[in-house]
């Protein structure tokens, strides 16, 4: 290798490292230290200083200050749909325009490393760096969707039965409250999403924060019309003095419904999809074993053919 180029190498790499002990480093004062010295799990141990974790909350979120929007609304839309995605921590918005910034900046170091390195030429290494940095930008966002529509599909699997028991411990006697709160137990191994966010619920309101309002804000945090109409119909029947139970059983069987309509959907669909590959992947395999033999022995016959003449 060209000394030049190992002496760059070099310095990049010890530019590298030493940005990151700056980032990293800090002065910490006396409460802190004090803090962290009482920081320490239940079994008594000191926290391990996880390097991975450091770099995490601490580097990540300094490389994301260029894409930090100013506008107070633009943050508060990125913050609804981290929380619709799962991610609840104050940490959240940083962390991922962090590592987006990472994702744009990475390939395009990488192609230009290469390009210089003599792996690929440089026009190509910087070509394929600028166009992996477009897919960095835009891979978290679609990494966002994805997380929403999963989330979504599981609260909309897990709803209905949530809902019956509700109804079966309201009408043994226990209150809403105390029935979501034995339902947030109860489902843990079959449907553990749903279970977790009901006790969300039960401690907001254990915290003053009327049932309706904790069910609205479970609603926000999965942008669900069936959890809308869920925190409506208790809304109704607080301020009606209404039953809830016939209420919910209505609900819970639309739900049961639609959820067999979304099955019947899907399952029309599959003939559909399976079209396409069927005609690009599996047609041509069975004509080329059926037609082969023929074609060859054709060839075969116009080849004597031929030699004959």
């Amino acid at each position: 290798m060209d000394p030049t180029l190992m002496v760059a190498a070099f310095v990049m790499a010890s530019s590298l490292v030493m940005l990151i002990a700056l980032l990293m480093s800090g002065h910490h004062g006396r409460v802190a230290e004090r803090l962290q010295g009482l920081s320490v799990p239940v079994g008594g141990e000191p926290i391990p200083d996880d390097m991975m974790a450091r770099l995490t909350t601490k580097v990540i979120p300094r490389i994301a200050i260029p894409l930090v929007p100013q506008d107070q609304e633009e943050q508060g839309r990125l913050r609804v749909r981290l929380i619709q995605a799962g991610y609840y921590g104050e940490q959240a918005i940083p962390i991922f325009l962090g590592m987006k910034m990472a994702f744009i900046f990475l390939p395009l170091i990488a192609g230009i490393a290469a390009g210089f390195s003599g792996l690929v030429p440089l026009f190509n290494g910087v070509l394929g760096g600028a166009m992996g940095g477009i897919v960095g930008f835009l891979l978290p966002s679609w990494w966002l969707l994805h997380r929403k529509q999963t989330r979504q599909q599981a609260v909309r699997t897990a709803l209905p039965d949530a809902i019956d028991m509700i109804v079966v411990c309201a009408q043994a006697g226990l209150s809403l409250d105390a029935a979501i709160q034995r339902v947030g137990s109860e489902l843990r191994l079959a449907h553990q999403l749903l279970a977790t966010e009901l006790r969300i619920v039960n401690r907001t309101t254990e915290m003053g924060m009327g049932m309706p309002e904790a069910l609205s804000q479970l609603a926000g945090r999965f942008d669900l019309e069936e959890l809308r109409y869920l925190a409506t119909i208790v809304r109704e029947a607080e301020n009606f003095g209404t039953s809830v139970v016939k209420s919910l059983q209505v609900h819970a069987e639309t739900l049961r419904t639609q959820r067999l309509q979304r099955a019947e959907e899907a399952a029309r669909k599959a003939s559909v999809k399976m079209l396409f590959p069927t005609l690009l992947f599996i047609f041509p395999v069975i004509f080329l074993v059926v037609l082969a033999p023929s074609v060859i022995h054709i060839m075969e016959l116009l080849n004597e053919v031929v030699g004959q003449q």
